[in-house]
């Protein structure tokens, strides 16, 4: 967790809520061409944190690459993903456990790339029905 020292937990006080910071594919791409991105990302993470959300403890960072048939096209986001991971726990002095990044798709590539956690729904259960199918179906039942 990041849980600075000096915010000690009160007796009785409840257990904190896990959290992983979401970092959009679009995001990703504007910022691979930034520099400081790991300090951009630090003071986010810093002000939500420690300022208005102090039960939270934020235990990595998650993406959701740009879709394509391709797996190998989205490796350069969870590359800066996990670059911007490893700077951050530099910078902060303590470990964000979790690299949430990769779905059905493209996991493989993922997990070269380090991630601790994937989704795979649609390899495990297929494909979700349209919309309109699903909306059209509680219509009649």
């Amino acid at each position: 967790s990041v849980r600075p020292k000096h915010y000690p937990r009160n007796q009785g006080e409840r257990d904190s809520v896990r959290a992983i910071v979401s970092a959009t594919g679009a995001r990703i791409r504007r910022l691979r061409r930034s520099r400081g991105l790991s300090q951009i990302v630090l003071a986010e993470l810093a002000g939500v944190h420690y300022n208005t959300l102090k039960r939270i403890e934020i235990q990595g960072l998650m993406t959701i690459a740009p879709w394509t048939l391709e797996p190998e096209k989205v490796r350069p986001f969870f590359r800066r993903l996990r670059e911007l991971k490893e700077q951050c726990e530099q910078i902060l002095g303590a470990p964000l456990p979790h690299l949430s990044m990769g779905m059905s798709g493209d996991f493989e590539v993922a997990i070269e790339e380090k991630a601790t956690l994937v989704r795979i729904g649609t390899a495990l259960f297929g494909r979700r029905a349209p919309a309109n199918t699903t909306k059209a179906a509680e219509k009649t039942a």
